[in-house]
């Protein structure tokens, strides 16, 4: 996002602008303007499984996430920081969110989880590293907001 003060012009996209500057005490107050093109993308898997996937294959961020568990038991979504596609078991999950039974984590972030990698993505039974269990269909639902 771009602010806009009294010394610069920005281009016309920008995505904050200028309200009100004081002079008195140096402050300046800003407000959000929606763009029209650029933002963040969203991944939804209503079915994630062991299987690793890419979200993304060059250096990205993570801004936040909702997932949700429909199983009676624990399950886990790995994330991982490569530019190609996790191999779940075998490669270290960057992060591992452990969702309870019937339970979700909702989350998000003003500054990104910044992934060097890529973003990689895949869900398992286990919270180990070396775990393949699969989840059964629809159990795992994810949707990760990134850029």
């Amino acid at each position: 996002m771009a602010l806009r003060n009294a010394f610069e012009n920005l281009a016309t996209d920008e995505s904050l602008k200028l309200v009100h500057s004081s002079q008195v005490n140096g402050n300046q107050k800003t407000r959000v303007v929606p763009a029209i093109s650029g933002g963040l993308s969203v991944y939804r898997n209503i079915n994630l499984g062991s299987a690793g996937l890419g979200i993304k294959k060059s250096p990205g961020q993570i801004y936040g996430w909702f997932l949700f568990n429909t199983s009676s038991a624990t399950r886990y979504v790995k994330l991982y920081n490569k530019s190609s596609t996790p191999i779940v078991g075998l490669d270290k999950p960057f992060m591992t969110i452990p969702l309870p039974a019937g339970g979700g984590a909702n989350v998000n972030f003003t500054s990104g989880i910044y992934f060097s990698g890529g973003i990689g993505i895949g869900a398992t039974t286990g919270v180990s590293d070396g775990n393949t269990g699969a989840p059964a269909a629809n159990e795992v639902i994810v949707n990760i907001i990134y850029y």
